[in-house]
């Protein structure tokens, strides 16, 4: 799981999603919600607060969908103006960035070691937690793609919250969760 700091590298992969979900691929737009949906929910809540986010953020992402497999959005900007768009005018934006550098600086750091722990796992174990975590793959579907048994599967999950909070603990930061690995995975770009 990379960040993808480069301009280029990030449209490509963009656009390789964008023609999966428009040539009705449902990998494509299971791994289009599992690599922006945490970043969407992330700004929603910059601008509206949790009042009816989570329903906010699904309409969202189905639009976008919506969109993609029309041929209606093709770039990374109309995705923005479209969320830009989706926020309810009945409330108050907030007149900040929606990203600080402190949010991209805690995001980088967290990539980064989300990356040094996974390089203690093997190659088929990095892909199937990032089908899980990050492409939105349910356990079922990672467990017969990968062939785990599901305490097996479990197991692995275990050992990878168990190195992230052992990685966190050196650097003085409380332990994660789950849902902390699911924003980290999601708020990555991972390809």
């Amino acid at each position: 799981m990379q960040l993808i700091d480069d301009v280029e590298q990030q449209q490509q992969y963009w656009e390789n999603i964008v023609a999966r979900i428009a040539a009705g691929d449902p990998r494509g737009e299971q791994e289009f919600r599992g690599t922006y949906r945490a970043g969407i929910r992330f700004l929603m809540q910059r601008r509206i607060g949790d009042q009816q986010l989570e329903e906010i953020v699904e309409n969202t992402m189905l639009g976008i969908v919506r969109q993609i497999s029309a041929g209606h959005m093709t770039t990374v900007a109309e995705m923005a103006r479209f969320i830009r768009k989706s926020i309810p005018n009945d409330r108050p934006a907030s007149s900040g960035p929606m990203i600080t550098d402190v949010d991209r600086d805690r995001a980088h750091s967290r990539v980064k070691t989300l990356d040094q722990v996974l390089e203690r796992f093997s190659s088929s174990e990095r892909e199937a937690l990032i089908c899980y975590y990050a492409r939105g793959f349910s356990e079922r579907d990672v467990e017969a793609e990968f062939g785990y048994e599901p305490v097996a599967f479990h197991h692995l999950r275990e050992r990878l919250v168990r190195a992230l909070n052992s990685a966190r603990a050196r650097k003085g930061v409380a332990g994660v969760r789950r849902a902390a690995v699911m924003r980290v995975a999601g708020n990555s770009g991972a390809a």
